[in-house]
C-alpha cells in the first residue's frame, strides 16, 4: 500500500509539472520541428511578385513537353485527307443490242395423208376466207336492193326482205324483163354471200403449222403434199 500510494504521488507531481510549463508559453515540441519542404515553397518566387530592388520578376520556366498539349494529332497513313472527295467509278455502259429476227408463223393447208414433219403441228382454223367473202357480197348485193327501193317509188316493200325479196320483184308486171333479170340477179348474190358468211363460220380447215425465221434473204421452206414433201426456194424483203 505505501509502495502504490508513492507511485501515485509521483505521477500527479509530474504531471502538474507539464501543465505548469504549457502555462508559461513553452512551445509545442511537435510544431518546433523545421519542415524540410518549407525552404523550397518559400524560396521559389511567386508569379507577378517583386523582388528586393521592385523590379517585376519573371514567371518560372517550364521545361518542354510539361504543361501543353499537342495542337493537332497527325492522321493516320493510309485514309484520304479531310476535305476530298472519295474516288468514283464510272457506271459500265451498256450498248444496243443489234437486230435480232424473230420468228413468223407459217401455215399450209393440210391434205389428207400429208407428213408432218418434226417440229410442226396440225391445228384447225376456221375458213375466215369465205366468212369475209360471203360478208362483202351480202353487202354489196343488199345495199343495191335498197337504194333501188328508195328512188324508184314502184318498188313494194317486199324489197327490203334479204334474199326473197328481189325474186317477189321478179313477178311484178310493172317491170320490163331488163328490170326483172337485175332484180334475180341481186337475189342470187345475196343468197350466195349469205351461204358463204355461215359456211366459213361452221366449216373448220386443218392446217400445217410452223416457225420460221422472218430474216430478209434467200431461204429453204419446207413443202408438203399427199404425194411427199419437198424443199421450197422463198425470198423474204
Amino acid at each position: 500500500m505505501v509502495m502504490v500510494g508513492a507511485w501515485l504521488i509521483g505521477v500527479g507531481l509530474g504531471t502538474a509539472g507539464s501543465v505548469a510549463a504549457q502555462a508559461d508559453g513553452d512551445p509545442n515540441p511537435f510544431e518546433s520541428e523545421a519542415d524540410p519542404f518549407a525552404e523550397d515553397s518559400e524560396g521559389a518566387p511567386a508569379e507577378g511578385t517583386t523582388g528586393e530592388s521592385g523590379e517585376e520578376l519573371p514567371p518560372p520556366t517550364v521545361p518542354d513537353g510539361y504543361g501543353s498539349q499537342p495542337s493537332q494529332y497527325p492522321q493516320p497513313q493510309g485514309e484520304p485527307a479531310q476535305g476530298y472527295a472519295q474516288p468514283g467509278y464510272p457506271q459500265p455502259g451498256y450498248s444496243q443490242p443489234g437486230y435480232q429476227p424473230r420468228a413468223r408463223r407459217q401455215r399450209i393447208p393440210y391434205q389428207e395423208g400429208m407428213e408432218i414433219p418434226p417440229g410442226a403441228s396440225l391445228v384447225e382454223k376456221r375458213r375466215i376466207g369465205l366468212v369475209i367473202t360471203g360478208a362483202v357480197m351480202f353487202a354489196v348485193s343488199y345495199g343495191l336492193a335498197v337504194s333501188l327501193y328508195t328512188d324508184i317509188l314502184d318498188f313494194s316493200a317486199w324489197m327490203l326482205v334479204p334474199v326473197l325479196g328481189p325474186f317477189v320483184e321478179v313477178g311484178n308486171d310493172a317491170f320490163g324483163s331488163g328490170a326483172k333479170f337485175i332484180f334475180a340477179l341481186d337475189g342470187l348474190l345475196q343468197a350466195g354471200g349469205l351461204a358463204l358468211f355461215i359456211g366459213g363460220l361452221v366449216s373448220k380447215r386443218q392446217y400445217v403449222e410452223y416457225w420460221a425465221s422472218d430474216e430478209p434473204g434467200w431461204r429453204v421452206a419446207p413443202r408438203f403434199g399427199v404425194g411427199g414433201g419437198g424443199l421450197d426456194l422463198r425470198a423474204t424483203f
